[in-house]
């Protein structure tokens, strides 16, 4: 258990959240080319990074956080499901990431918007790998935009609420 700020200089940091481990407070790394994974039931209430090329992973079952960002400018940021099995329900927990990744037989249930690159301003890469799944499950009855570039073999599902709604 971690409670508090924790503060990384700039750099290229790694910060390793392991299975059961949680924070409680803000992890804050600095400009360079930084990596963060949350493995098995790993929670953070936030992780923040700041200009760079950014990978975050989230790896196996149960990870939550409140907040994962990207940070803003310098680089594509990467979001990487790794055998992960996540679902996606607050369109405000991930921010500022260029690029989302599915591998190694990912299953991501998205309920809300996910809105991809720095502030929202572009469309952004979903790659799904052969094996993996996103699954589009919107939580509220309604039209449902979706304008990430598709990239990969696996499988984009979607399921709404009405035979009105509309997926754009």
């Amino acid at each position: 258990l971690i409670t508090g700020t924790l503060t990384a200089a700039d750099g290229n940091n790694i910060f390793l959240f392991e299975d059961a481990s949680i924070l409680t407070g803000e992890a804050t790394l600095g400009q360079g080319n930084n990596l963060v994974t949350l493995n098995g039931t790993a929670h953070t209430d936030s992780v923040v990074a700041t200009a760079g090329t950014n990978i975050f992973t989230i790896k196996g079952i149960g990870a939550t956080y409140n907040l994962l960002n990207g940070g803003i400018g310098g680089g594509d940021d990467n979001l990487v499901f790794d055998a992960a099995q996540h679902t996606s329900d607050v369109a405000s927990r991930l921010k500022n990431f260029e690029n989302v990744k599915l591998k190694n037989s990912s299953l991501v249930t998205v309920n809300d918007m996910l809105v991809l690159t720095d502030g929202g301003m572009g469309a952004g890469t979903i790659d799904i790998e052969s094996g993996s799944e996103m699954a589009i499950r919107p939580a509220l009855a309604g039209d449902f935009a979706f304008d990430p570039l598709l990239t990969g073999k696996g499988l984009l599902s979607v399921e709404l609420d009405a035979d009105t709604s509309a997926f754009d």
